[in-house]
């Protein structure tokens, strides 16, 4: 099996798996999160590394929105280096780490508690050193592979996870009754099916976008709110899948700066399903396509709202909230950097070259941390 087929085979898995880890997640949060660290909470951190950064601005808005708390989503170095100090008390952050062992992401967790923060890791090894390092850890039982492959079911995984603990949050915080919560529950679950949908009419629809787009520059890859997270998720896995580097923008910066690399023929991917900002991408859409660019609109709206001249449609099945999309708009994205290293015949993550790999490794997972925030300069602390 190579690993392209591997990685084809967590695309396509992604109904059981999100509807068998939707109970388990829901039953851990039951059982394991404290109630009085969730209703006391004034504000909530959201860190990682790498996709689990992209989670964690995918879902900020799911805990703002429904719990109701004000939520920061943060690369780990960013908050444990430089916002930890300004926390409020009672603050609770979430780590989040597949592997539950990268650097930064550890020491964002034990800098945390030390400061009194509420720790909660999300993590598929609950033995790692982030598990150990925080109050408690969700268990997120992703698949192991046989080689190293581009996160697919790693990064759904992190968004169940979090989007989960947004509906447990607004119920444990009163924000919303059982009944409702239970709504929401299956809102999210019922993304696994239409991802099987989504999968099965996106595939053909990227493999012509590649074809069009073939010789005709960098991929410019756009999304908003919590879609900026998808955007960004999108770039990383075409470089690590295909070594293919592409440019992220938020929507209205297009306009400031993709603008400037369009010409006729230059790929772009809107990620625009219904929402606050999907007029402003219909705006782009048609600004793009008079520039005569290949333009791509990957949406949950009725194609008829989205087709234009030049345009074309890859549909998002299912009538899913705004902020839970990143869970299905993911997956035209992850078809493409598929596509992208089949065509490339690329060695994911460029790990043919042993070297590069025990590099990036120790860069990610071997980097020295910091004990305490007294380790820091104290003239830059």
């Amino acid at each position: 099996m190579t690993n392209y087929q591997e990685m084809e085979d967590q695309v396509k898995g992604q109904r059981v798996f999100i509807e068998t880890q939707v109970q388990a997640i829901v039953r851990q949060l039951l059982t394991n999160v404290g109630l009085v660290e969730v209703r006391r909470a004034p504000k909530i951190y959201l860190v990682g590394c790498g996709d689990s950064w992209c989670a964690a601005i995918a879902a900020r808005m799911a805990f703002e929105k429904h719990a109701q708390i004000e939520t920061e989503a943060l690369h780990a170095l960013e908050f444990s280096r430089y916002q930890l100090g300004a926390a409020p008390p009672n603050a609770l952050l979430f780590a989040i780490s597949s592997s539950g062992e990268v650097a930064r992401t550890v020491e964002a967790a034990r800098l945390a508690r030390q400061k009194g923060l509420y720790v909660i890791a999300l993590t598929r090894n609950p033995e790692s050193s982030l598990a150990k390092q925080s109050n408690l850890a969700l268990h997120i039982a992703v698949p192991s592979h046989k080689q190293p492959m581009p996160g697919v079911l790693s990064y759904v995984g992190s968004l169940l996870g979090l989007y989960l603990a947004a509906v447990y949050f607004s119920e444990v915080r009163r924000v919303i009754d059982h009944s409702e919560a239970e709504e929401l529950y299956q809102n999210i679950r019922s993304v696994g099916m239409q991802n099987e949908q989504t999968y099965q009419k996106s595939a053909p629809l990227i493999s012509q976008l590649v074809d069009r787009a073939a010789g005709q520059g960098l991929y410019q890859i756009l999304g908003s709110g919590p879609n900026y997270g998808t955007s960004l998720y999108g770039c990383m896995k075409l470089l690590e899948a295909a070594a293919e580097p592409s440019l992220c923008y938020g929507i209205e910066e297009w306009a400031h700066a993709g603008f400037f690399l369009a010409n006729p023929g230059t790929p772009m991917l809107l990620i625009a399903p219904r929402g606050k900002s999907f007029d402003r991408a219909m705006e782009i859409a048609h600004a793009a396509t008079a520039l005569k660019a290949t333009v791509a609109v990957i949406s949950n709206a009725e194609g008829q709202q989205v087709v234009s001249d030049g345009v074309v449609f890859i549909p998002v099945e299912g009538p899913v909230m705004e902020e839970f999309t990143p869970l299905g708009c993911a997956v035209p994205l992850q078809l493409l950097a598929l596509e992208m290293a089949r065509r490339k015949q690329t060695t994911p993550f460029g790990f043919a070259n042993s070297h590069r790999q025990q590099l990036n490794h120790d860069q990610i997972f071997r980097s020295k941390q910091l004990l305490s925030p007294q380790d820091l300069d104290p003239a830059q602390s």
